[in-house]
């Protein structure tokens, strides 16, 4: 695969409705067709997973998710 050095941007992460960064390291997105990559993506740090799982846990009351 080859690795275009232009990419042009960076997906975050959306937790709460806000895009957040997630941490430093990021991981390049490649086309199959081309092999070229135009984004990345941002890989989340222990903080962002952390917050993830909190905002998911504040969505549901408890039990909201229980079959009867």
């Amino acid at each position: 695969m080859k690795h275009d050095s232009n990419v042009t941007s960076t997906v975050g992460h959306l937790i709460d409705g806000k895009r957040v960064d997630g941490g430093s390291r990021v991981q390049p997105v490649f086309d199959p067709a081309t092999g070229e990559s135009h984004k990345s993506v941002a890989l989340a740090d222990k903080l962002t997973v952390e917050a993830a799982i909190a905002s998911a846990q504040a969505a549901f009351p408890a039990g909201a998710t229980r079959r009867r």
